[in-house]
């Protein structure tokens, strides 16, 4: 199953399992014969197609998951922010550290 509306940023949440014969309010069908390889490459930014309360198609919606990536960027990646002040407060950290171990 699948939540049927996207959060602000236009992410789907991730595809869950149901034992339920019907999906709950809220909630559409994803059929087992629909490939979510493309889901799962866009981590969720999709443009669903939807018939009587079931995905039948989707297409990925890149443009929003590169404004999401772009706002989010990956951790150790270029595009964050500048990490050079706690570089500076390491190394003062082990100035002083070295220092009390020579008392």
């Amino acid at each position: 199953i699948l939540r049927d509306t996207p959060n602000a940023a236009g992410q789907y949440e991730a595809i869950q399992q149901t034992t339920q014969p019907l999906p709950p309010p809220g909630y559409l069908w994803w059929p087992d014969s629909l490939d979510r390889a493309v889901f799962d490459q866009y981590e969720g930014f999709i443009l669903p197609t939807i018939k009587r309360g079931t995905v039948a198609s989707y297409e990925a919606n890149a443009e929003a998951y590169e404004a999401w990536k772009e706002a989010h960027p990956e951790p150790g990646s270029d595009s964050g922010p500048d990490m050079s002040a706690y570089a500076t407060w390491d190394a003062l950290a082990a100035a002083y550290n070295e220092g009390v171990q020579q008392v």
